[in-house]
């Protein structure tokens, strides 16, 4: 499922009006940064294996239900400021 909504939404990105003049850019889509978010993930990628060797799945699940807290606080407190 997430796979299929992950090309969905890609595909409806690149489908979109062009809502920038810069160049190479698709839809909502400018390709031009792809590799500043790409490079940066490839290389912290090791990182993220050692720090999931090192924690238990109850852990990692308390780690990630906390970013997930932050971030719902964070959209809260710019949907009602």
């Amino acid at each position: 499922v997430m796979v299929g909504t992950c090309l969905a939404g890609t595909a409806a990105h690149f489908m979109a009006e062009r809502t920038s003049d810069l160049p190479c850019t698709y839809g909502l889509v400018n390709v031009s940064f792809a590799p500043v978010i790409v490079i940066p993930a490839l290389l912290v990628a090791p990182m993220g294996y050692w720090i999931n060797e090192r924690l238990t799945l109850r852990r990692r699940k308390l780690v990630m239900g906390t970013l997930l807290a932050l971030i719902t606080l964070r959209l809260l407190e710019r949907a009602f400021a």
